[in-house]
Protein backbone atom coordinates (compact mmCIF):
# COMPACT_ATOMS: atom_id res chain seq x y z
CA UNK A 1 0.00 0.00 0.00
CA UNK A 2 0.98 3.67 -0.98
CA UNK A 3 0.84 6.95 1.72
CA UNK A 4 -2.48 7.94 -0.14
CA UNK A 5 -4.09 4.25 -0.21
CA UNK A 6 -6.22 4.39 3.33
CA UNK A 7 -5.86 1.63 5.69
CA UNK A 8 -8.99 -0.69 6.30
CA UNK A 9 -9.71 -0.39 9.67
CA UNK A 10 -12.16 -2.95 11.27
CA UNK A 11 -15.10 -0.96 13.66
CA UNK A 12 -15.11 -2.59 17.39
CA UNK A 13 -18.78 -4.21 16.93
CA UNK A 14 -21.29 -3.06 19.96
CA UNK A 15 -22.24 -5.14 22.88
CA UNK A 16 -25.08 -7.54 21.94
CA UNK A 17 -25.15 -6.86 18.25
CA UNK A 18 -26.19 -9.57 16.67
CA UNK A 19 -23.11 -11.45 14.15
CA UNK A 20 -23.65 -11.10 11.17
CA UNK A 21 -26.33 -8.64 11.22
CA UNK A 22 -29.39 -10.31 10.24
CA UNK A 23 -32.25 -11.12 11.43
CA UNK A 24 -32.08 -14.77 12.16
CA UNK A 25 -28.55 -14.55 13.72
CA UNK A 26 -27.52 -16.27 16.92
CA UNK A 27 -24.50 -15.50 17.58
CA UNK A 28 -24.05 -11.94 19.22
CA UNK A 29 -20.77 -9.43 20.36
CA UNK A 30 -19.26 -9.70 23.32
CA UNK A 31 -16.53 -7.49 22.39
CA UNK A 32 -14.14 -7.33 25.62
CA UNK A 33 -13.07 -9.99 27.49
CA UNK A 34 -15.22 -8.54 30.78
CA UNK A 35 -18.32 -9.14 28.19
CA UNK A 36 -17.27 -12.33 28.35
CA UNK A 37 -17.14 -12.85 31.67
CA UNK A 38 -20.13 -11.14 32.51
CA UNK A 39 -21.95 -12.81 30.34
CA UNK A 40 -20.89 -16.46 31.94
CA UNK A 41 -21.70 -15.51 35.58
CA UNK A 42 -25.01 -13.99 34.16
CA UNK A 43 -24.60 -10.13 34.69
CA UNK A 44 -27.60 -8.04 33.70
CA UNK A 45 -25.74 -5.08 32.21
CA UNK A 46 -24.31 -7.41 29.89
CA UNK A 47 -27.16 -9.77 29.26
CA UNK A 48 -29.89 -6.99 28.84
CA UNK A 49 -28.15 -5.67 26.21
CA UNK A 50 -28.01 -9.25 24.18
CA UNK A 51 -29.98 -8.48 20.89
CA UNK A 52 -30.44 -12.10 20.02
CA UNK A 53 -28.36 -15.43 20.84
CA UNK A 54 -28.72 -18.98 20.71
CA UNK A 55 -31.90 -20.19 20.65
CA UNK A 56 -31.37 -22.73 23.96
CA UNK A 57 -30.81 -19.81 25.84
CA UNK A 58 -32.78 -16.08 23.98
CA UNK A 59 -35.67 -16.28 22.76
CA UNK A 60 -36.45 -15.03 18.84
CA UNK A 61 -37.88 -11.68 19.00
CA UNK A 62 -40.35 -13.09 16.80
CA UNK A 63 -41.05 -15.48 19.07
CA UNK A 64 -41.56 -13.05 22.00
CA UNK A 65 -43.89 -11.12 19.42
CA UNK A 66 -46.18 -14.56 19.52
CA UNK A 67 -46.26 -15.34 22.63
CA UNK A 68 -47.05 -11.69 23.86
CA UNK A 69 -49.94 -11.80 20.83
CA UNK A 70 -51.53 -14.90 22.24
CA UNK A 71 -51.18 -13.75 26.13
CA UNK A 72 -52.89 -10.64 24.74
CA UNK A 73 -55.44 -12.26 22.54
CA UNK A 74 -56.28 -15.36 24.51
CA UNK A 75 -56.02 -13.75 27.78
CA UNK A 76 -53.59 -15.80 29.43
CA UNK A 77 -52.66 -14.61 32.61
CA UNK A 78 -49.29 -15.15 34.61
CA UNK A 79 -49.57 -17.87 37.21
Amino acid sequence: MNSSTPTPTKAVPVLGEPLPLDEHACSVALPSWADVVGYEEGDVNVSSKLLCGYPRFVYHNYCVKLMEYAIEQYQIENT
